[in-house]
């Protein structure tokens, strides 16, 4: 992902759309990091306009840790 990405839900692994509780996430580039025990996700924040690594999908089986590699550029959260 180190071309960023154009948009995915930050809650929900299904969601293909941007809907007003979904917290559509327009990242930049990054890394994605799966982690072996879902309990070290607890020291991440879920917020990505932090600027700093955020869980994604916290809570599901998909959940992961969207490290941003841009210093210039944050997450922007996008609603329908």
């Amino acid at each position: 992902m180190l071309r960023g990405d154009t948009g995915a839900s930050n809650t929900d692994p299904f969601a293909t759309a941007a809907t007003a509780d979904n917290q559509w996430v327009v990242s930049p580039a990054h890394l994605m990091l799966l982690l072996p025990d879902p309990k070290m996700l607890d020291a991440y924040p879920t917020d990505p306009k932090n600027g700093s690594p955020w869980v994604m999908w916290k809570g599901t089986p998909y959940a992961h840790i969207m490290a941003p590699v841009s210093a210039t550029k944050a997450a922007v959260m996008r609603s329908k």
